[in-house]
């Protein structure tokens, strides 16, 4: 699925609008913002097909900056991510005495980049969002954009586990453990 497609199925099917051929208007520049911002929401929670083990490594001036498309980073405690760099709260600065071997990091992808089947899934969530937010919701095909959105959905978790499950006790951020227990590792949101 492509970009533009994803943005016409918000086009004609949340909005019963015509399909477009270049994102150029302005429901279709808001369409195409749904979609994106969907696509930003749905892989922070972290997949097995969007989540990576990287080196972070300090610079010259011994900080680590992440780069744009890290969406979160999984860290040992205290550190935290505040600015787009990791930050020790405890000494209250951004210079490290330590790199971060193997970190889990939540990459933003591309809807081109992901599997076919979590592209549908967002392409069908944003479709109702944008329905919504359009004030399309009395729309006739509304109750069935939801329908396709919910057997989407069920497809989608049956074929891939979530990564990286939000923790509400933990205030701030994001916590898993991946088997380290959130007291060591805990996920840090990065934008």
């Amino acid at each position: 699925m492509t970009i533009t497609e994803a943005v016409n199925r918000c086009l004609m099917y949340g909005a019963g609008l015509r399909k477009v051929n270049s994102v150029t208007d302005t429901l279709a520049v808001r369409a195409q913002d749904v979609v994106l911002d969907t696509i930003r929401d749905f892989l922070t929670r972290g997949w097995t097909f969007n989540v990576d083990e990287i080196d972070l490594n300090r610079d010259v001036n011994n900080e680590i900056i992440l780069p744009d498309g890290y969406l979160q980073v999984e860290l040992p405690e205290p550190f935290v991510v505040r600015g787009g760099k990791i930050y020790d709260p405890v000494k209250r600065t951004y210079t490290l005495d330590q790199n971060f071997e193997n970190s889990n990091v939540a990459l933003l992808l591309t809807i081109e980049q992901l599997p076919e089947i979590a592209a549908q899934l967002i392409a069908w969530r944003a479709t109702e969002s944008f329905s919504v937010s359009t004030r399309s919701a009395a729309s006739p095909q509304l109750p069935w954009v939801r329908e396709q959105h919910n057997k989407a959905s069920v497809a989608f978790s049956c074929e891939y586990p979530a990564l990286i499950e939000t923790n509400l006790s933990f205030t701030g951020g994001f916590g898993r453990g991946f088997g380290y227990g959130s007291s060591v590792r805990r996920w840090c949101s990065c934008g």
